[in-house]
């Protein structure tokens, strides 16, 4: 969850299962802010089997 008033970022489980509190340099929060302005939707974000594909193609394997 970003706190944009406040500038700062909850990670609510890390893999050592603990919640964390970050406050993201200029640059991150910038880029945080870019990812919200493109809307609510996940449309400009893709998981990692996508960039997996997107490499293997790259390198022309099949991508998995």
């Amino acid at each position: 969850m970003v706190d944009w008033e406040n500038r700062m970022v909850h990670i609510p489980r890390t893999k050592n299962q603990q919640p964390i509190h970050v406050n993201p340099n200029h640059d991150a929060f910038n880029a945080l802010r870019k990812i919200r302005c493109r809307g609510t939707s996940s449309a400009g974000i893709q998981g990692q089997e996508h960039w997996r594909a997107y490499a293997a193609r790259g390198r022309g394997l099949n991508g998995r």
